[in-house]
């Protein structure tokens, strides 16, 4: 049984895997790792998650640096003084992602397994992915800039826009 997973009924279709079964009895609810073949492998998610989570590591590696972290207090002089502006600007630049992404990928990825365009989850999660980045870099490591600030909250609007638009195209 070493090789055996159990399947548990979580609402995935029976023919999204095809077990076969190479004993004379069944045995419910067993198959072979090795014998389930996975359709709609979400790697466009995976693309734009894998992404998103890198930047958002990047931005809470720059709230500990800020908070004065001793894990990153090799990065700078020691009698380093952060201005409380920083700090909550960067605070708020990695909350903003964190708020933002996990609905995004969350809506991405029930449209990859419902079968939308590829083309259009790729134009939304680049469209939203770099809204992100413009958004994060200008609190997070820069001084105040309207552009980036602005548009990098529209084109996170224009990613969620173009996932709610392909949700409604593959509802009618």
């Amino acid at each position: 049984l070493a090789d055996k997973i159990f399947i548990v009924h979580c609402g995935i279709s029976p023919d999204k895997f095809v077990p076969q079964r190479s004993h004379a009895q069944p045995v419910p609810n067993i198959v072979s790792l090795s014998s389930l073949e996975f359709i709609n492998m979400p790697e466009v998610t995976l693309i734009f998650a894998t992404t998103l989570s890198s930047f958002m590591i990047i931005l809470s590696f720059r709230v500990l640096d800020l908070k004065g972290s001793p894990v990153t207090k090799f990065l700078h002089k020691p009698n380093r003084i952060v201005d409380d502006e920083t700090l909550q600007r960067s605070i708020r630049g990695h909350g903003n992602l964190v708020e933002y992404a996990p609905l995004f990928l969350i809506l991405m990825f029930i449209l990859e397994l419902s079968g939308a365009p590829q083309t259009q989850l790729y134009f939304s999660g680049v469209a939203f992915t770099v809204g992100r980045l413009m958004h994060g870099i200008v609190f997070s490591f820069l001084n105040p800039n309207m552009f980036l600030r602005i548009g990098g909250m529209a084109l996170t609007f224009v990613g969620f826009l173009g996932l709610i638009r392909t949700s409604i195209m593959l509802l009618l």
